[in-house]
C-alpha cells in the first residue's frame, strides 16, 4: 500500500466515524446539558481542524510546523476530552443532589 493509500484509508475511516460523531451529537443536542454541549462542540472544532491539517499536509512545504500542530492538537483533544469528562461528572452530581433533595 502507498502512502497516499494509507492516507485516503485514514481519511475515509475518519470521515465516516465524525459523520457519525456529529450526527449523534446534534441529534441528542436537546438532553445534553449547555456545558457539556460546549464541551464537546470545542472538542468537535479540535478534530475537524485536525483532519483538514492532515488532510493537507502533504502540499505543504514545511511538515515540522505541520508535526507541531499535530503535536498541538493532540494534546487539545485530550484536555478536551477531560473537560467533556467533568462536565459531564458535575452534571451527574448536580442530578444526584436534585434527587437526594427531593425524597426527604
Amino acid at each position: 500500500m502507498s502512502q497516499d493509500d494509507i492516507r485516503q484509508q485514514r481519511l475515509q475511516t475518519l470521515s465516516e466515524n465524525y459523520g457519525r460523531f456529529q450526527h449523534c451529537f446534534r441529534c441528542n443536542e436537546p438532553f445534553v446539558s449547555p456545558e457539556v454541549y460546549v464541551a464537546i462542540r470545542e472538542l468537535s472544532d479540535v478534530i475537524f481542524n485536525e483532519a483538514w491539517d492532515y488532510r493537507n499536509s502533504e502540499r505543504r512545504d514545511d511538515f515540522k510546523a505541520y508535526w507541531d500542530k499535530a503535536v498541538e492538537n493532540a494534546k487539545a483533544i485530550n484536555t478536551h476530552t477531560d473537560t467533556i469528562c467533568n462536565a459531564i461528572r458535575i452534571r451527574i452530581g448536580l442530578i444526584g443532589s436534585l434527587q437526594q433533595s427531593t425524597e426527604k
